[in-house]
């Protein structure tokens, strides 16, 4: 029997849509069950401990895992079970932007002008947790692209917070650019973890001298 439309949630993951819910039992941890949206085929159950934050990144996560080690979710076949041990951390696991996502990731970004967070929500988690970080390292320039001036050389990267997808490339500075955000360049890589790190290390000195502030 296919699961029900009622309580589940719907992913999409490399082109393909599934339906998935948690199902806390008996045995230690909690079961992320997860099935095609059309026509299900073989039903995958993955165990996760608890303690582990079940959000979209872990389903996806879930996912891969599973069509890594011989899911076939589009034919029939007897349920197969997968285990996730420990608490899965995102840290480490930083993913491109998934095809399916590409045009709503670019219109988001291309149509605000905010500087290092945006205000609105990750097209593929849903958060509000999207960042963007210009390094600017390449000589002065002056080009207009449809209405938008461009004043310099350099490399962008665009990233979610929450689920960890990201994308990196070189490319022009826009003239409304302006971040004084104190990053360590010589640790920058096409991952976005640098800037994390600057990021987090500002928020905890702001946090710092604001107790101080007020303790005084």
């Amino acid at each position: 029997m296919a699961l029900a439309k009622k309580g589940t949630r719907l992913i999409k993951v490399n082109d393909v849509e599934y339906r998935w819910v948690v199902h806390p039992d008996d045995e230690p941890g909690m079961a992320i069950v997860v099935e095609c949206a059309d026509n299900p085929g073989q039903r995958m159950i993955t165990w996760v401990e608890y303690g582990n934050i079940i959000s979209p990144w872990l389903v996806r996560r879930a996912i891969l895992h599973a069509l890594d080690r011989g899911w076939y979710p589009q034919q029939k076949g007897a349920e197969i079970v997968f285990r996730l041990e420990g608490i899965v951390s995102r840290e480490d696991n930083w993913t491109g932007v998934p095809s399916e996502h590409k045009a709503a990731w670019q219109d988001v970004f291309q149509a605000s002008q905010e500087s290092l967070h945006l205000s609105a929500p990750c097209p593929v988690c849903g958060v509000t947790a999207l960042c963007r970080w210009y390094y600017i390292g390449g000589k002065p320039i002056k080009t207009e692209i449809e209405g938008v001036t461009f004043v310099l050389n350099g490399d962008l990267w665009e990233w979610c917070s929450n689920c960890h997808i990201f994308q990196h490339y070189s490319c022009l500075v826009p003239r409304w650019w302006s971040c004084d955000l104190d990053v360590n360049t010589e640790k920058l890589t096409a991952l976005p973890k640098a800037i994390e790190k600057a990021m987090k290390a500002r928020d905890i000195s702001f946090y710092s001298n604001s107790s101080k502030i007020a303790s005084f």
